[in-house]
């Protein structure tokens, strides 16, 4: 018999409930988001000309007027046109209502652990199948925004950004469904650290688009930026899946013996 098949919800969760989330991290991440929401609700993007941005284009035409896009996050991107409004606002909204569905169902897990009910029917029948729907709609039209943006390689980029969702999304179905209790585990704490993530990225790029003396140029920014929180999630979350996995053979070990 496999280790998936001989873990149990039990054993699984309730390493799940003692992760480094509940252990403290929590008390970082969401105000991070909850401040990171707010001006993402409250303030508006603008779109202006971008100053002497002309340029000789034979396959676009003689000259390509760029734009510069600030959006309510403050992360700049220059664009050659703009943004469908209806994609940009089915991007951003599912964005945001990911992240507090996201949060709400991994909050969910401490009293599935202790065998509450309630918690199990808002984690299975509520907050994951929004979670799901949000997390296709979101990655769906972030890429479809992709063709507006004059950055280099930004195709490459929103490929990028596309693939861990579309592993994701059917993955962390999958592996409840077979019974691979830990895989699911693992991959639903993979997706709540991604909504942490993007506003992480999104963040340092603005941060570093204003970096002084003009050290990075807006595309600079805006990969650094997501490559310092690649790389920080990662680490995160690689370590919390092995702890994930020690405690999760410990506790089965226990009630073993």
């Amino acid at each position: 018999m496999s280790v998936h098949r001989r873990a149990t919800w039990g054993s699984v969760l309730a390493a799940a409930s003692a992760d480094s989330y509940f252990g403290g991290m929590q008390y970082l991440v969401l105000p991070f988001l909850a401040v990171y929401l707010f001006v993402i609700a409250c303030y508006t993007s603008t779109t202006l000309p971008l100053e002497a941005a002309t340029r000789l284009n034979a396959t676009e035409g003689p000259q390509t007027l760029l734009l510069l896009y600030e959006a309510p996050d403050a992360l700049f991107m220059v664009l050659r046109d703009t943004f469908s409004g209806a994609s940009l606002s089915a991007h951003s909204w599912a964005g945001i209502a990911l992240v507090v569905t996201a949060h709400a169902q991994k909050h969910t897990i401490p009293g599935m652990a202790c065998g509450r009910g309630t918690a199990r029917v808002l984690h299975r029948y509520v907050f994951g199948p929004m979670t799901l729907v949000l997390a296709s709609v979101m990655a769906y039209y972030g890429y479809d925004l992709r063709r507006a943006s004059d950055f280099p390689a930004f195709n490459q980029a929103m490929v990028a950004f596309v693939a861990p969702w579309i592993v994701l999304v059917p993955t962390v179905v999958g592996s409840a469904r077979i019974g691979y209790k830990r895989t699911h585990a693992v991959l639903g704490d993979c997706l709540v650290k991604a909504t942490v993530a993007v506003p992480l990225a999104r963040t340092l790029g603005a941060f570093l688009q204003r970096w002084p003396a003009d050290v990075f140029s807006h595309a600079e920014g805006y990969y650094l930026g997501i490559f310092v929180a690649a790389f920080i999630v990662a680490a995160w979350t690689c370590l919390d899946a092995y702890l994930f996995v020690r405690r999760e053979s410990r506790s089965r070990h226990l009630k073993a013996c």
